[in-house]
């Protein structure tokens, strides 16, 4: 009677747990997309991951922000797109933007990417809005063009009478001017405080007490707004940081 031979059973054990293993990681590969909602005072801003690919193609190109896409006139938002491939996508793909509302124009830096040199890369978008604008909510498309091949994403976009974007620990612009009855915008761009030594938020809190998102509060990409319904100049500031001051200039 042959012995048996326990190094070679260990083995073929081992053999079967890698396998298992691998294919529970393939399975999982294409769970890539995503979507959630973050809401600060009432405020809904999107964090979006969106995917779509060519009729015919084995691959799948994803474009992805954690940032809402928020613009008004005189103040550009820029964001960063992440891109990333999945299975048979390569080539040289210019970026560009469509559905866009009258008024609002896209910009891409770098306008292409190539994939797979670049398997992950990141994009900035910068948005910009002319004088006169009007205010809504509309969905744009991103696309990635090679030849025939063309992915394309939807985002989610609100154009706004006026926006202050919160960044470097300061409110840009400093100072807006706005009619009575305009909603002001505040987009929170700073992380963890925005670097400072203190692990404090951000927030904006009147001076009067008129309005206020809370005390430190506004975490990354959070959105806050209020409705000014009387003329006057409202001067405000972050109480968690009170050196960052602003002020809105409302007229009747």
């Amino acid at each position: 009677m042959k012995e048996s031979r326990p190094g070679v059973s260990a083995l073929a054990g081992l053999v079967v747990i890698v396998l298992i293993v691998a294919g529970a990681f393939y399975l999982t590969i294409p769970m890539v997309s995503s979507s959630s909602t973050t809401s600060t005072n009432g405020t809904t801003s999107p964090t979006t991951t969106s995917t779509s690919s060519p009729n015919g193609s084995s691959g799948t190109l994803t474009i992805s922000t954690k940032q809402p896409l928020i613009v008004a006139p005189g103040v550009d938002e820029s964001l960063t797109l992440k891109f990333a491939a999945i299975g048979t996508v390569s080539g040289n793909y210019t970026l560009s933007a469509s559905s866009l509302p009258k008024g609002v124009t896209a910009k891409f830096q770098p306008g292409t990417i190539n994939i797979p040199a670049q398997l992950t890369s990141a994009v900035t978008l910068t948005l910009s809005a002319a004088s006169g604008t009007p205010a809504g909510n509309s969905t744009v498309s991103l696309q990635a063009t090679s030849g025939s091949s063309v992915f394309s994403s939807q985002f989610s976009l609100q154009d706004v009478q006026a926006l202050v974007l919160i960044q470097g620990n300061a409110f840009l612009p400093n100072s807006v001017t706005v009619a009575a009855g305009t909603t002001v915008y505040w987009l929170n761009l700073d992380a963890g405080g925005g670097g400072d030594v203190n692990s404090a938020g951000h927030d904006v809190t009147a001076l009067d007490g008129s309005f206020s998102s809370g005390n430190g509060n506004l975490s990354q990409y959070s959105v806050y707004s209020f409705t000014f319904a009387k003329a006057g100049t409202f001067k405000y500031q972050s109480a968690a940081q009170p050196s960052m001051t602003g002020q809105v200039v409302v007229t009747a």
